[in-house]
């Protein structure tokens, strides 16, 4: 009886190991040569998954896309330590900087596509064409990249808060469709009441002072238009006092200028 309550304890202590393992493993990011990285998973449901540093915003294709100028795409981590799985960006600059993340450079393309190199594009300075090149000079073979959207809530939108399920998905998910439910709707909808009150406030407030003031003005103008102009004193100087007197109505005025000289 002593023996297999030992027994089981060891096994409930294997189970507890193993389970901490995989938690571990899960939240753990790996480069492609197995060193570990700093980055974090970019899907947080316990499978396997790309990771993308805290600067970077992961997007569905496996890729990383930096917040930073000049916002350069790259390959990251993985939480599979080697380098099996398909949630891991494979052959995408896998070989290149094996142990730390290698930059996705755009090459040329048109609207509809773009190759890209890894890490650097060099030019033939005779030609002017231009092809990718490793770190140590060598040449290597240009790539394109999928579509990708971005993953709200991890890494570089770590602290961005999610709306609703349904419109995270649209954002995570190209194929997914958003169906708009009752409570999306209310917070919409009281999130731009807010904003109208926001913006109503201010703007109210501006418009009963400028209307204030210009009453008071035109008040102002009309009572003293109401009251006589009252004449200028005399200027005492020297003992000599002097009338300063007021132009009349009959007061010569300024000659005029011709157009042409005056005929003689």
């Amino acid at each position: 009886m002593e023996s297999w309550s030992l027994l089981q304890i060891l096994a409930l202590q294997l189970n507890f190991l193993s389970l901490i393992t995989t938690i571990s493993a899960t939240g753990q990011c790996y480069y492609p040569n197995g060193d570990r990285s700093t980055d974090t998973p970019c899907y947080t449901d316990g499978s396997a998954s790309h990771c993308c540093g805290s600067h970077s915003i992961c997007l569905t294709n496996k890729l990383c896309l930096s917040i930073e100028q000049p916002y350069q795409l790259s390959r990251g981590s993985c939480t599979d330590q080697d380098w099996r799985s398909g949630s891991c960006p494979l052959n995408t600059c896998q070989s290149a900087q094996p142990g730390a993340g290698a930059a996705v450079v755009w090459l040329n393309g048109t609207d509809s596509e773009s190759t890209y190199c890894c890490n650097s594009v060099l030019v033939d300075q005779t030609s002017s064409k231009k092809f990718c090149s490793s770190i140590n000079g060598s040449p290597q073979s240009n790539f394109s990249v999928a579509d990708g959207y971005i993953i709200p809530g991890v890494a570089g939108l770590s602290d961005l808060v999610k709306e609703s399920n349904s419109t995270s998905s649209v954002v995570a998910n190209k194929t997914s469709t958003a169906t708009t439910t009752g409570s999306s709707t209310t917070s919409n909808d009281s999130r731009s009441v807010a904003i109208g009150v926001g913006a109503g406030v201010p703007l109210g407030v501006i418009a009963i002072f400028t209307t204030g003031w210009a009453l008071w003005e035109r008040r102002k103008r009309k009572r003293a238009s109401l009251y006589p102009v009252q004449l200028a004193q005399p200027v005492v100087a020297n003992d000599r006092s002097f009338e300063v007197s007021e132009l009349g109505t009959n007061a010569p005025k300024p000659a005029e200028l011709y157009p042409y000289p005056p005929r003689g």
